[in-house]
């Protein structure tokens, strides 16, 4: 009875807010969530807490979410709703929030296609990567457990500190990988030599990886997991083939090498699990990151990758699924894993921030359809403008303290470690330092995602 009473209040609440919202628009003031894994700082000396001005924390504060994901949304200031509610609670809400035009696309239709995050990395996290979008929908459905989200993720992290941050990041380059992995160059002669070079005969043993019927007879298998006869036609008959175009264009794609990669991770993958995280790492490329204005590093969504230590922002598509391939306590998906990755080899590029017009701005990552990510530094009483027209943006104060301002006077102050976030409907706005120094990064989607006819 309570339960049902809290939540029909709760309705009421968001109901009262989202007419006030409709019949005058506002800046949209948001309080961040901690995720407290348990690999982040800890207690009262923990990063996050003291960067957003928590005295009392006596928790793990791993990450702080900025976003409207279900898993740990943030919440509307000053009645603390939910973001996503909010936003999800009907079409005219959703759309005056995103614009039409992200609105239009029906993934990112009631909630944010993207999300800011600040990360406090002490402690190595696991061997990872993200499924591409189609192989996202698959895994939600077959387990929805593990795999909760059936959109895509791509990211990507910029340190924040003088102490940088350390993480790996995609195959290292081939004559590496020879000289670092235990027997890789003569597995890698040995192969060559019996399949004459040949990449199909290299990859006999995993053609499953290239048609959705055999790898779902694989997939089930060695997860024990099972599904009705109806579940697994019916997602054959809607991805197999995005499934196998997508694959076999990877595969037509592979260096003979690329191949041997594919294969010699594997079977690093299949060993015991002792001696499968004693080995994986030395795979993958270790990135040193030190403080310089504007460095970073992108996680697409086939790269392996794992987070050793630092503190860095990271912005990302609102995905949610992470697949595993070592290296942890949860489910190591090997599977899953080979399915995602395109095991490309080399090393990968540092991202550095790039000028704009307005030398206040710079342009720290930008990927038309997913997310665009700016830094921008004002002295005092100083000012630049924004347009929302086509889209919402979020600005989140990492030093010093702003006021932004929208076209029909809608007006809000936040300061370090705050968020707000300026709707579509707003049209345009500015934001001004209220301090001698304030930078704020402005997170927004510069053109949709992709058109779905619905």
């Amino acid at each position: 009875m309570i339960n049902h009473w809290f939540f029909r209040l709760r309705q009421e609440t968001i109901f009262k807010a989202v007419k006030n919202f409709l019949k005058k628009p506002f800046i949209i003031d948001i309080k961040l969530q901690i995720a407290d894994y348990n690999w982040g700082g800890n207690g009262k000396k923990a990063f996050i807490p003291d960067f957003i001005g928590i005295t009392d924390w006596n928790k793990f504060a791993a990450e702080a979410w900025y976003g409207s994901h279900p898993k740990l949304p943030s919440l509307i200031e000053p009645l603390l709703l939910p973001l996503n509610e909010f936003i999800g609670y009907n079409d005219e809400i959703a759309r005056a929030i995103l614009g039409a035009r992200i609105f239009r696309f029906f993934a990112y239709r009631q909630t944010l296609p993207v999300m800011f995050k600040i990360l406090d990395a002490q402690k190595p996290l696991s061997i990872q990567a993200h499924p591409w979008d189609g192989l996202a929908a698959i895994l939600n459905i077959l387990d929805s457990e593990n795999y909760p989200d059936a959109n895509l993720k791509i990211e990507a992290q910029f340190a924040i500190d003088k102490e940088g941050m350390t993480m790996l990041n995609g195959f290292k380059p081939f004559e590496e990988l020879k000289k670092d992995v235990p027997g890789f160059e003569q597995r890698y002669n040995e192969l060559s030599k019996r399949t004459g070079g040949k990449k199909d005969k290299l990859l006999g043993d995993y053609e499953y990886l290239f048609d959705l019927d055999e790898f779902l007879e694989v997939y089930l298998r060695t997860r024990k997991l099972t599904v009705s006869r109806e579940i697994r036609a019916e997602l054959i008959n809607q991805y197999a083939e995005e499934f196998n175009a997508f694959m076999q264009d990877k595969r037509n794609k592979w260096t003979f090498e690329e191949a041997f990669v594919l294969v010699d991770f594997a079977q690093a993958l299949s060993k015991p699990e002792e001696e499968r995280d004693e080995i994986i790492d030395k795979y993958l490329n270790m990135i040193y990151l030190n403080l310089r204005e504007g460095q970073g590093i992108l996680n697409p969504a086939d790269h392996p990758h794992s987070d050793i230590s630092g503190k860095f922002i990271e912005v990302m598509s609102s995905g949610d699924d992470t697949i595993r391939g070592g290296k942890t306590t949860k489910l190591v998906d090997i599977t899953a894993l080979l399915a995602s990755l395109s095991f490309k080899y080399g090393k990968p590029d540092v991202l550095k921030a790039q000028p704009t017009e307005d030398a206040h701005i710079e342009s720290l990552i930008s990927i038309p359809e997913l997310f665009d990510l700016q830094s921008i530094r004002l002295n005092k009483e100083e000012k630049v403008e924004g347009e929302v027209k086509d889209g919402f943006c979020m600005l989140i104060v990492m030093k010093g303290s702003m006021k932004a301002q929208a076209q029909n006077g809608a007006v809000t102050t936040r300061t370090r470690g705050e968020a707000t976030i300026v709707p579509a409907i707003l049209k345009s706005y500015s934001i001004t330092s209220l301090e001698p120094e304030t930078q704020v990064m402005r997170v927004f989607v510069s053109t949709p995602y992709r058109e779905t006819g619905k």
